[in-house]
């Protein structure tokens, strides 16, 4: 499963839906292609396993590490 699946799948099972069901679409926050390739290990190409993005999208921070892990963490209202 790819990373971008994994954060929309994270997202919908802490608010109780489907991920068909959210309303904002991931690519309006980040390039989920991009999301996808950045821990990518290419043929050939040197393994990554090292790193994390993080970004905001429906109220909560993301944390995707290199491991493949989806954190989220409720934003804090301003």
């Amino acid at each position: 499963m790819s990373i971008s699946n994994k954060v929309l799948e994270r997202v919908a099972k802490v608010e109780g839906k489907d991920p068909a069901e959210i309303d904002e679409p991931l690519f309006e926050v980040v390039d989920p292609d991009a999301l996808d390739a950045i821990f990518e290990s290419g043929e050939g190409g040197p393994d990554r396993d090292a790193g994390m993005v993080d970004f905001e999208y429906l109220g909560y921070r993301v944390r995707v590490t290199a491991g493949g892990d989806v954190l989220l963490r409720e934003r804090p209202e301003v």
